[in-house]
């Protein structure tokens, strides 16, 4: 299998159409005529992540963050997207990202599996998509509940046990009975009036900032913000699942994964 042949496939699962206008999700660099002996997956395209690639004799590097977001106007070595990218190219490394699409595709309803929330549905809708012979909607975000009534407190534990997460942050009564949950992995401060709109007792997401924690304060949101690393980390599991079952369907079982070693940037002390 060639890189340009995996893309394919991680297309069917992510469609690039999925992805947000602003989004630079997709191939961002490398050679996809390239045969692959090896693949690395990553949430990341750190240079910690890349180092490790080159290191493992990795071909191809999967990740959920995009490597560029804006344009490069200069890609001298002694930039930190330089060097990556001079990295990249001189190991023939291809690099592939699966961002927004792949929040749309997947990300927001296995979220809300790791939780065990029922009877769930999308927090934003983005469109509609034919799947399983019926119109479903598509979008960012779910919201389910759980089976039996729980205390805020509760959920943080439920939260803490699903994602692994050792310490979060909360906004709100930790003695508020919770039933609705909405879960938006990454970063969720601009779904909170998708909260309020939809009534939940709870939003479950990352990379809240002050002015929004006071907000959600003042408004009567309960948030847990759990980390935007931690609550995306599933992302490099369900894709090694994922390339397992793909690379044995197509015969190509040959072909090694490689996960990197990770960690959020924040060190709490």
């Amino acid at each position: 299998m060639n890189s340009r042949q995996l893309v394919a496939h991680l297309n069917k699962l992510a469609p690039p159409r999925y992805a947000e206008s602003w989004d630079n999700t997709g191939v961002s660099f490398g050679n996809l005529d390239r045969e692959i002996s090896k693949i690395m997956i990553a949430l990341e395209p750190s240079e910690v992540v890349i180092n490790q690639a080159v290191e493992c004799g990795a071909d191809v590097l999967i990740t959920h963050h995009p490597m560029i977001f804006k344009p490069v106007g200069s890609l001298s070595y002694d930039s930190l997207i330089g060097r990556k990218i001079t990295k990249l190219a001189q190991n023939n490394i291809v690099t592939f990202s699966m961002h927004t699409n792949m929040d749309i595709a997947v990300m927001s309803h296995k979220s809300a599996d790791i939780l065990g929330l029922v009877d769930t549905r999308i927090l934003e809708v983005t469109g509609t998509e034919i799947i399983g012979g019926k119109e479903e909607n598509i979008g960012f975000g779910s919201i389910g509940r759980v089976e039996e009534c729980i205390s805020l407190l509760e959920c943080v534990q439920l939260v803490k046990e699903k994602f692994n997460i050792d310490n979060l942050r909360v906004i709100g009564d930790m003695n508020k009975s919770v039933e609705s949950i909405a879960i938006l992995p990454g970063s969720g401060k601009s779904f909170i009036n998708n909260v309020i709109k939809e009534g939940v007792d709870v939003l479950v997401t990352g990379d809240i900032d002050y002015h929004s924690a006071s907000d959600a304060r003042d408004l009567g949101v309960h948030i847990i913000d759990a980390g935007h690393f931690e609550t995306e980390y599933f992302f490099v599991e369900y894709m090694e699942s994922y390339l397992k079952e793909l690379l044995e369907k197509v015969g190509c079982e040959e072909i090694s994964i490689q996960i990197a070693v990770e960690e959020s940037p924040f060190t709490v002390v």
